[in-house]
């Protein structure tokens, strides 16, 4: 019994890890690498000087892909790309942690999973 219930489990996170991925599939490739920069909490200016755009390109990238995703924030699409298992938008462990290049003053609350 216990077998069942845990294959059923890990069948259902594998369609919702699948559906995720193929939600994010309808976005280019820039606005993908802004969707995984918003993910890991970077604001506009940040996500600008780290892809080299400006940030009225990335407002433009991040405004497309909410419309193209059906989400209405930021917060959508990190839970979106936390689903998909982007492991490169995310630091494995739980708990929070600065971003790279940050000082304890300055941490960001980044959920780790």
């Amino acid at each position: 019994m216990t077998r069942r219930v845990i294959d059923a489990f890990a069948a259902r996170e594998a369609v919702d890890v699948r559906a995720a991925r193929a939600r994010l599939a309808v976005l280019t490739g820039r606005e993908g690498q802004v969707v995984r920069a918003v993910a890991r909490g970077l604001s506009n200016g940040e996500i600008a000087r780290e892809l080299v755009m400006s940030e009225t390109t990335v407002k433009a990238h991040v405004s497309r892909a909410l419309t193209k995703l059906g989400l209405t924030d930021r917060v959508q699409i990190a839970l979106l790309v936390r689903d998909a298992r982007h492991e490169e938008t995310v630091l494995p462990g739980r708990g929070i942690a600065p971003l790279p290049g940050r000082t304890v003053s300055s941490w960001r609350m980044v959920l780790l999973f």
